[in-house]
């Protein structure tokens, strides 16, 4: 394995066919916030969660399967009358096959409020590329 991944001050060593992690989790990233952005939460789930992912919203029972994340983002930023999300990798660790991301978001709303998270993912190869597999987060208020 080549390529060099920098977090949190420290170099980790890994390539993913051809790019190296921070890239490769860089590029799930983006894609979530496109979709997102672009106004479809449901979309934006899909494209980067695992079949069988497991999110774990605060004081909400856990979230299992595509299909039912998929739907929980939908509800979730209507209810929250979220309208744009912004995600920034703090840390990234390969971890066994797999990788653990420690990052922060900013949520905005309809009317220009906005809300910092915490969160921290657990990333696996699923069909060849990098996606979410456990998602955890909380507010920092």
């Amino acid at each position: 394995m080549t390529g060099s991944v920098a977090t949190s001050g420290t170099t980790t060593t890994s390539a993913v066919h051809g790019h190296t992690l921070r890239e490769a989790t860089d590029r799930t990233n983006r894609r979530f916030e496109e979709l997102f952005n672009a106004g479809d939460p449901s979309a934006a789930a899909r494209a980067v969660y695992t079949r069988g992912a497991r999110v774990l919203p605060p004081g909400a029972p856990l979230v299992q399967g595509i299909d039912a994340i998929a739907g929980f983002w939908a509800a979730a930023a209507a209810q929250l009358d979220v309208r744009r999300v912004a995600l920034r990798t703090l840390d990234l660790q390969p971890m066994g096959d797999g990788a653990f991301e420690i990052g922060a978001a900013t949520l905005t709303t309809s009317n220009e409020q906005s809300m910092d998270v915490k969160y921290v993912v657990v990333w696996r190869q699923e069909d060849g590329r990098w996606c979410w597999d456990v998602d955890v987060w909380n507010t920092n208020a």
